[in-house]
């Protein structure tokens, strides 16, 4: 049976996570981090098109309006990779946006810049959440650096 070239199945996505989970809590940090930030994804969302947006490949300016829809487009990306990890259904979206991003002539950095820019909103969304936890910010930011790295 085929599959499209570098979509992965719930096999091999669990397979690739165990890669990057040493300590066999990604999943749970990664829900927990959702949990966190679900009332902000829009925000988290928004970071990565205005990074985005930034690169000299981006010869038109992105309005206001399309902002709010690229935003809208992403936010169940976000929400699969955090809430669902082991669901490939996440992964096939960043199939889908590399494929389209690729055929309009956008670098893979200019995307995983804006992957980058979620990342770090997403840390301090959860610094801020967590400040009265010391131990709990490091142990999420390993997840949340682990999955940045995943994706």
């Amino acid at each position: 049976m085929s599959r499209e070239v570098g979509r992965l199945d719930e096999v091999e996505l669990k397979q690739r996570i165990a890669l990057f989970d040493a300590d066999g809590d990604l999943e749970q940090c990664c829900r927990e981090i959702w949990e966190l930030i679900a009332a902000d994804k829009r925000v988290v969302a928004r970071a990565y098109w205005e990074r985005y947006a930034r690169s000299p490949e981006i010869k038109r300016p992105i309005g206001p309006e399309k902002m709010e829809e690229l935003t809208d487009r992403i936010i169940p990306h976000i929400e699969g990779k955090y809430s669902g990890l082991t669901n490939p259904v996440w992964t096939h979206m960043v199939c889908d946006y590399v494929d389209q991003a690729s055929k309009a002539g956008i670098s893979q950095s200019t995307l995983y810049s804006g992957v980058a820019a979620c990342a770090q909103v997403i840390q301090q969304l959860v610094e801020r959440a967590i400040a009265d936890d010391p131990a709990r910010p490091a142990t999420l930011a390993k997840a949340l650096i682990a999955l940045t790295t995943l994706e």
